[in-house]
């Protein structure tokens, strides 16, 4: 059974290392190893599980902490163009 994400999975980044519309490169290569270090890249690299499939309810709920945690990785001009 796949193992949930836990809040101490994906840290807080600090303010000035937040997507800014100048550092994609820098805050990119943070995001990717983090969620490497958890193994989550899937969820930005891969496809999503299909809701048949028994790990589902997991999946979704670490997809959707995944998302929240990039917004709050980003400026507000920048994470409020990807929230709906």
């Amino acid at each position: 059974m796949a193992t949930p994400l836990s809040n101490a999975d994906l840290p807080q980044l600090p303010d000035d290392n937040c997507l800014n519309g100048r550092n994609y490169l820098q805050w990119a290569q943070f995001i990717r190893r983090t969620l490497k270090g958890t193994r989550r890249l899937n969820h930005i690299e891969g496809e999503a599980i299909s809701p048949d499939n028994p790990n589902f309810q997991i999946w979704d709920n670490d997809d959707s902490r995944i998302i929240a945690w990039l917004w709050r990785s980003m400026t507000t001009d920048i994470s409020k163009n990807y929230m709906f």
